[in-house]
């Protein structure tokens, strides 16, 4: 494996924002769901749960991201550093030169390493067809941000719920 530096995309820093945003998201939706598994023994009745996080935790889709990339991204790359993760997608890397790191005209604050977030993505992705690792992430990333949105909005139809039944009022706000 070779190794090259480049300033391909101009925005290196908003490169590594995007991608740590991305890894940083399935590990907070993984421990969100736990909490939700949780919540299900006390909100069992609630219609807003039953409509909300019970639905979402039913949609194959979910399971399989629970089980596979949300599972593996936080226990092994986001939460926990695992050596078998760099290595594993080390030997992933099916690409000659590899870009080791990026650099908007040398400025500091720019430098984004790709290295090492290519190894963490192949390993996250390596079960899949070896296919461009682009188009996986196309693929996956609006999935685990649809998921996201949903369970938000679960957490806050059941707060809402919630609140309601403690008797907090509901007053709205008119906007400016």
């Amino acid at each position: 494996m070779a190794g090259a530096a480049s300033s391909a995309e101009p925005e290196s820093s908003g490169r590594r924002q995007r991608i740590a945003s991305f890894l940083y998201l399935t590990g907070l939706l993984y421990e969100g769901f736990r909490v939700a598994d949780v919540l299900g023994k006390d909100f069992k009745t609630s219609v807003a749960f039953q409509n909300g996080f019970a639905r979402l935790s039913k949609k194959p889709e979910v399971a399989r991201l629970r089980q596979g990339i949300l599972n593996d991204l936080r226990n092994k790359a986001v939460f926990h550093n695992d050596d078998e993760v760099v290595e594993i997608g080390l030997d992933l890397i099916d690409v000659d030169p590899v870009v080791f790191a990026r650099s908007l005209d040398g400025t500091w604050g720019t430098t984004h390493y790709d290295l090492a977030d290519l190894a963490v993505l192949k390993y996250a992705f390596r079960s899949a067809p070896a296919v461009d690792l682009d188009q996986q992430i196309r693929t996956t990333l609006p999935l685990i941000l649809n998921v996201a949105v949903e369970f938000g909005e679960s957490a806050e139809a059941l707060m809402g719920e919630v609140l309601l039944e403690l008797g907090w009022r509901r007053e709205e706000e008119r906007s400016v």
